[in-house]
């Protein structure tokens, strides 16, 4: 965001997790990903992968 200057107003980030420091950036929306029954052995189409997803925001 700082690279890009005035023309952001803010940010969203996605991860499994987040460290306190950076979910302290008030301009950032933090948004914490998971899958549902994910067999990590298995091969899934992109739409199965987006049934599975489960987003969650982080406040």
């Amino acid at each position: 965001m700082r690279e890009l200057g005035d023309e952001v107003v803010g940010g969203v980030l996605i991860a499994k997790e987040f460290p306190k420091k950076v979910r302290q950036e008030s301009q950032v929306l933090h948004v914490k990903y998971s899958f549902d029954n994910l067999d990590v052995e298995s091969e899934y189409t992109y739409e199965n992968l987006l049934k599975l997803l489960h987003l969650e925001v982080m406040v």
